[in-house]
């Protein structure tokens, strides 16, 4: 006797074979009752338990776009959104940050590590600090030009890292200052990425001011610019911080001017000490050649 020819034994088999293969493809779930990912039953339009969408939709080629950035850098309108409320309201953004509302925000540690990596990365690619070089000491030796550009360009690929290490000083400073916000040391440091952030953001979109510098004088005042732009807004963010509290407005800028200008100096100390301890001996070389140049411009007889 056959055992498939039984009608229980069919039955099995096709119950079976529908467990095993997979549901057919359609354009869209029509309203789970369980989360398609972990069966959870679902209550709301996320599952509790996993926090994949209730609603899911089958892949198409829009959706793989969407994905691409998203699945690379986690851009998605957190970052964006992040960005706008820092430059326009960064007292509230991150007090809020604090007090819970992070659903759509971008990360303060990768935010700060994203847009300086972007602004490094630029700056390296258009050559900015050999055109920096060109434009402000034409007459050096060339060895010193060598050098100040090599060192400035170690500095770029380390920028992200030197804000990092810089942050939890500065945090330590922010919150001495800013301790009427209420801020302890962690969340002084989330503010501090957060402003730094969005600063480097804007010393970013100066970008093409730099390149198109060609000048000493253009290159200065190019430089002048971006130093008040970054400090003003670091002044006006940190001073929102305190908006909760009973200092006047010059009493919140005045205080968010300590701390952005502590953020500044520290970080070209910083810059500077990178830029000479990894590129020390050619630095070395082309002082050597500067003083030289310098000793033959004194023995030359004057021109008439």
């Amino acid at each position: 006797m056959n055992p498939f020819s039984s009608p229980d034994a069919a039955t099995l088999i096709a119950v079976a074979t529908a467990e095993s293969a997979p549901p057919l493809l359609v354009s869209s779930h029509a309203a789970p009752t369980a989360c398609l990912n972990c069966a959870t039953p679902l209550t709301d339009k996320f599952c509790g338990h996993c926090g994949q969408p209730a609603s899911t939709h089958r892949l198409d080629l829009r959706h793989l776009l969407h994905e691409i950035p998203h699945s690379i850098w986690h851009v998605d309108k957190g970052l964006f959104y992040t960005l706008r409320e820092l430059l326009r309201r960064p007292g509230a953004t991150i007090l809020g940050y604090m007090r819970g509302q992070r659903a759509q925000h971008f990360a303060p540690l990768s935010l700060l590590l994203l847009i300086t990596g972007v602004a490094s990365f630029l700056a390296l690619k258009l050559h900015i600090e050999e055109r920096a070089q060109e434009a402000l000491s034409p007459d050096a030796a060339a060895e010193l030009r060598a050098a100040h550009t090599h060192g400035s360009e170690a500095v770029l690929h380390y920028m992200g890292w030197l804000y990092l290490v810089a942050a939890p000083f500065v945090a330590l400073f922010a919150r001495r200052v800013l301790r009427r916000s209420g801020l302890n040391l962690a969340e002084t440091l989330v503010a501090v990425l957060y402003v730094t952030a969005a600063g480097n953001l804007l010393s970013l979109l100066l970008t093409p001011g730099y390149y198109w510098a060609r000048t000493g004088a253009s290159y200065a005042t190019m430089s002048v610019i971006g130093t008040l732009v970054f400090t003003a807004y670091q002044t006006w963010a940190y001073g929102q911080l305190l908006l909760e509290t009973t200092f006047s407005r010059l009493g919140r800028w005045w205080r968010g001017l300590l701390v952005a200008l502590a953020t500044y100096g520290l970080v070209m100390v910083a810059t500077f000490v990178l830029m000479f301890a990894s590129n020390w001996g050619e630095y070395q070389k082309g002082f050597q050649k500067e003083v030289e140049r310098q000793h033959q411009l004194r023995a030359a007889p004057p021109r008439s």
